[in-house]
């Protein structure tokens, strides 16, 4: 497992965001209607549940809060991102990304040091609250 979230953040990470695929080994044919391929805002937080579960918990807690910061206060999270503009691409907001959003804080929040948990179900609380408002 640590050898494949290696490769991922090698080959599909960008700006701390994760793409299903790359891209440019497709060529153009291979994307969206549009030509515009994001990463998938899913995809990224599997990379934040699969950090936390292997013990890289602070790089976990840095990729989420990049992701969520991205999205600023409202917290609607999209399909897809570009990081480079800024832009939210796909449907928004996205309940598959929502759903993955909050189990990636509660795979964080398991993996913390014990006094830390408290503070993170906390925070996946407040999450929670946002969705249901």
């Amino acid at each position: 497992m640590l050898d494949t979230i290696d490769a991922i953040q090698r080959e599909l990470q960008q700006d701390g965001f994760v793409w299903r695929f790359t891209p440019a080994s497709l060529g153009q044919q291979g994307l969206p209607l549009d030509g515009v391929e994001g990463a998938f805002i899913p995809c990224t937080f599997w990379l934040v549940s699969a950090l936390a579960k292997t013990g890289r918990h602070d790089e976990a807690e840095r990729l989420l809060k990049q992701v969520e910061e991205f999205y600023g206060p409202l917290g609607l999270f999209s399909e897809q991102a570009d990081p480079r503009t800024g832009a939210a691409l796909g449907n928004t907001p996205l309940l598959f990304s929502h759903a993955e959003h909050l189990k990636a804080g509660m795979d964080l929040a398991m993996s913390a040091p014990l006094e830390m948990l408290h503070l993170a179900a906390g925070k996946v609380a407040a999450g929670i609250t946002r969705l249901v408002q």
